[in-house]
């Protein structure tokens, strides 16, 4: 997430896009995959009671899904308000 907001930035006030929009955006995309070395991945699991196996096929493609819904919502976002 830092690195992707360090490449982006230079290139934001001539993009024509709110810098929110491209945040919410970096964010969201920063959440897509939950993995072994996520801290967020272990607090799940283990505040769930799961094991590493059913952490995998559960938290895993659900992370992806509120990625994909909230690429969604910002895209959604940025088109009605576009200058926050």
């Amino acid at each position: 997430m830092v690195v992707a907001a360090g490449l982006v930035a230079a290139a934001i006030p001539t993009s024509g896009v709110h810098a929110v929009w491209v945040a919410c955006a970096i964010g969201c995309g920063s959440k897509a995959i939950a993995w072994l070395n996520s801290s967020g991945f272990w607090v799940v699991c283990r505040a769930g009671g799961l094991t590493e196996r059913e952490a995998l096929s559960t938290f895993t493609p659900l992370s992806g899904v509120v990625a994909i819904l909230g690429l969604a919502v910002t895209l959604a976002g940025a088109w009605l308000w576009p200058g926050v």
